[in-house]
């Protein structure tokens, strides 16, 4: 008999003599290690989730709060290794009561397995600051952007619907809060006439957190803006003063200087000739049938432009 075949029947006796023994004892020795390992104890941290118990209507916090936390948690290693975020749930924050610079975070709602206990959590509370939740009425401002078409322009201010907003906030931050903004009312190359858009709210103050802490009653606003030509200035120099009512009188300075404003067209169309500059005693009041004095406002009215007299008075001698 060859070596070979020596060795060979050698191997297959440790095999196979007594198989079955021999494999009922490897399956409980795998079982005793797996009863010994899975019972040991070992830690685990998992981040869970936070949900709030929202604070009373009138009360608002004002500092930030963790979106999740971290738990350390302890038990026999075969539940902990298999153990899910989501099985756990999430620890709660309750803010119900409006109040407290210290606020504890509750690991009471969790789901914790038999056997697992929780050993830390991180962070455990948070500090709190707090703030009354009022309410105030402000104006709306309508900011612009562009040109109206060429020769045109802005006649007024932009008018809007409402002029003021209701908003509601901590009073920290409505106390320095005057008025809302707008988006612009975009007037580039608009035509003569009178154009609305709808303009919506610049976004509201935020809390240093993030948090939208001021909330408005509308989102958006009616904005209207009438264009109209755009205005010239012309000055008329030299026109003499009249004095109504009165035969014999003198007047110094004896002109006057019109300082006029208009559209282009309409300042065009003015003829100096045409313009009476007077001065009016007796509508003032004052008695013309014996001699007397007096400083008078000069009157000069014309059809769609605005005027200015200088001087705006003179002396007047009956």
């Amino acid at each position: 008999m060859s070596a070979t075949s020596t060795w060979r029947d050698r191997l297959r006796g440790l095999v196979f003599d007594n198989f079955w023994l021999k494999l009922f004892s490897l399956v409980v020795s795998l079982g005793f290690y797996a009863f010994i390992h899975g019972a040991e104890s070992v830690q685990r941290t998992v981040e869970v989730d936070v949900v709030r118990l929202p604070p009373p209507a009138d009360r608002q916090l004002l500092t930030e709060l963790p979106t999740r936390v971290a738990v350390i948690l302890r038990g026999p290693r075969t539940q902990i290794e298999a153990l899910r975020r989501d099985d756990l749930g999430a620890v709660q924050i309750d803010l119900r009561s409006g109040r407290g610079s210290r606020i504890e975070l509750d690991p009471s709602s969790l789901r914790m397995p038999t056997g697992v206990v929780l050993d830390q959590m991180y962070p455990a509370f948070v500090e709190a600051r707090w703030d009354d939740v009022v309410q105030k009425d402000v104006q709306i401002l309508v900011a612009r952007s562009g040109d109206p078409a060429p020769g045109l322009m802005v006649k007024g201010a932009v008018l809007v619907e409402p002029s003021h907003l209701s908003v509601r906030g901590p009073r920290s931050i409505l106390n320095v809060m005057q008025l809302v903004r707008t988006a612009p009312f975009e007037m580039s190359g608009l035509p003569l006439g009178v154009h609305q858009q709808e303009l919506a709210l610049d976004r509201p103050p935020s809390l240093d957190n993030g948090q939208s802490s001021v909330k408005y009653g509308i989102d958006t606003v009616l904005a209207t803006v009438e264009i109209g030509r755009a205005l010239a200035e012309r000055e008329v120099p030299r026109l003499k003063v009249q004095v109504v009512g009165v035969v014999h009188a003198s007047v110094q300075p004896a002109t006057v200087t019109l300082k006029l404003r208009g559209t282009a067209d309409d300042l065009k169309a003015i003829d100096p000739e045409l313009i009476v500059v007077r001065v009016e005693p007796k509508a003032a009041g004052l008695d013309t049938s014996k001699p007397g004095n007096a400083y008078l406002d000069v009157l000069a009215e014309l059809p769609k432009v605005t005027v200015e007299v200088v001087p705006s008075k003179v002396y007047v001698q009956w």
